[in-house]
């Protein structure tokens, strides 16, 4: 009977570690539909010089004019440039990148490498990072595909704190990790840990 109940809370929280990595995963998709969302032709090849798409050749009597800034022609009447998107501006930085940035940090989560304890060290740190993921990353971000994405985070959270509380009635070792923490110890090799063993390859 010990060994059932062993193997059961075992194969749950393996389960909800899955489902944690594949909701990174569909974060980091988020991340890329908001992208293609944004990166739209900033250039008109009709009246203005193009290198590719989104980058406009000064053809001016001033070769250096800023013709790729945030402000430059017809900005105001709403048409976006290239440092619209690629830009170290933290309001727009921010909002451009953070769906992307959390799935990928989601996903890193897993490999002991990479692996930060800040976040990933406990069931009830993972829930709470998903949780602030859910509201300022997944929403409102790729449309339906955000809000979909946002209520299965939901749905990890309160899973996350279930086994948070189980773990802590039946202080089970085999639960206490929130990821597979998986080693890379050999280009293309990849070997799981996921009983709470991966403290020293933490960063």
């Amino acid at each position: 009977m010990a060994s059932t109940i062993n193997c059961g809370t075992n194969c749950f929280a393996g389960f909800i570690r899955a489902y944690s990595l594949f909701v990174g995963l569909l974060v980091m998709v988020i991340g890329f539909v908001h992208l293609d969302n944004v990166l739209v032709e900033f250039c008109n090849d009709r009246v203005q010089d193009c290198v590719g798409p989104s980058l406009v050749w000064a053809n001016s009597d001033n070769p250096v004019a800023d013709v790729n800034g945030p402000f430059a022609g017809g900005f105001t009447l709403g048409q976006p440039r290239w440092r619209n998107v690629f830009t170290l501006r933290p309001d727009v930085f921010l909002d451009v990148w953070s769906p992307l940035m959390f799935g990928i940090i989601m996903v890193l989560c897993h490999f002991a490498n990479f692996k930060m304890n800040f976040i990933a060290g406990s069931w009830a740190r993972m829930a709470f990072f998903y949780l602030f993921a859910s509201l300022f990353a997944i929403f409102g971000y790729a449309g339906n595909v955000g809000i979909i994405t946002g209520f299965l985070c939901v749905i990890y959270i309160w899973f996350a704190l279930v086994i948070s509380i189980i773990n802590a009635v039946t202080g089970a070792e085999e639960m206490t990790d929130p990821t597979f923490s998986l080693k890379i110890t050999k280009p293309g090799f990849i070997k799981s840990n996921s009983k709470g063993e991966s403290g020293d390859s933490q960063c």
